[in-house]
C-alpha cells in the first residue's frame, strides 16, 4: 500500500524552501498515501502552448510524467518543475511497489503538483 510519512513530508518541505527561497510551496499529504506539492508564488509563468488549438492555456494540475510534452515552449517552467522533481525524487524516491493485474503498477506514495490551490489562486510575482 502507498505510504508517505509526516516527517518525509516535512524534510521535503524544508528541502524545497531551502533550494529555492524566492518560491512560495505548500507540502502537504493526504491520507498518508499522496504528497501534495502546491507552488504558490513565484516569478515564474506556467502557461503552456497547446499545438492543437494554438493558444497559450493556464495550468493548474501538472502531469510530472508529460514535462516535457506539456512545457515544450516554456523553458524557464521546464527546468525549475524537473529541478523541484529531482529534489524530490533525492529525498524520496517514487518506487513501483507491485504490479497489480487490475490497477497497473502501485507506487509506494503518489506525488500531485498543483499550480495554486482551488481556494488560493497562484501568484505571478514581477521578475
Amino acid at each position: 500500500m502507498p505510504y508517505i510519512s509526516t516527517e518525509q513530508v516535512k524534510e521535503i518541505r524544508q528541502a524545497l524552501k531551502k533550494e529555492f527561497p524566492n518560491v512560495k510551496f505548500s507540502v502537504t499529504k493526504e491520507h498518508c498515501t499522496s504528497l501534495h506539492v502546491s507552488i504558490m508564488e513565484s516569478d515564474i509563468d506556467f502557461t503552456t502552448y497547446n499545438p492543437r488549438t494554438k493558444q497559450l492555456e493556464t495550468t493548474e494540475q501538472i502531469n510530472h510524467y508529460w514535462l516535457e510534452d506539456n512545457f515544450a515552449y516554456n523553458k524557464p517552467a521546464l527546468d525549475f518543475l524537473t529541478a523541484v522533481l529531482a529534489l524530490i525524487d533525492k529525498i524520496h524516491p517514487q518506487k513501483t511497489m507491485f504490479v497489480d493485474s487490475d490497477y497497473s503498477s502501485v507506487p509506494n506514495y503518489y506525488l500531485n503538483i498543483r499550480v495554486g490551490k482551488w481556494d488560493k489562486p497562484y501568484i505571478l510575482k514581477a521578475a
